[in-house]
């Protein structure tokens, strides 16, 4: 099992590679969900909002990455671990569709941003009920 080096980080010590994967998709569901709430209240999209939402991305990317170390590891199978990270890919790829509109100068549709949230909560959802199993404490 990977874990962090307690010499770097002390209060860390004990956390694997998922523990920091599911935390960080928490911390980017956070930010998408206040991202999506200001761009359905507002007409446009402030400069600030754009570059939430940049770090909202890079943890999505950053999550995905930890994520796909963390399942490779070995020990019992991971289906559904694998599942939502198939489901937090297909969230990537509509958030990368907004992304790609947004560097074209247009706003994102409600729909686009709209599938794009309804697949992040879902792998996410999957991904902490894959983490509350025993299936993933062998990880």
């Amino acid at each position: 099992m990977l874990r962090v080096p307690h010499r770097l980080i002390p209060f860390l010590h004990a956390l694997t590679l998922l523990d920091i994967a599911v935390a960080l998709a928490c911390v980017a569901a956070m930010l998408g969900f206040w991202l999506s709430w200001g761009y359905l209240a507002a007409e446009t999209m402030p400069a600030r909002v754009r570059r939430a939402s940049a770090v909202h991305g890079t943890i999505g990317i950053v999550t995905l990455a930890l994520l796909f170390v963390a399942l490779r590891r070995p020990g019992p199978p991971a289906r559904f671990g694998w599942m939502a990270f198939v489901v937090l890919v297909a969230a990537l790829s509509a958030g990368l569709t907004i992304f790609a509109r947004q560097v074209r100068g247009r706003e994102p549709s409600s729909l686009q941003v709209g599938i794009h949230g309804c697949l992040a909560m879902l792998g996410v959802v999957m991904l902490v009920a894959y983490f509350s199993t025993p299936a993933s404490y062998a990880r």
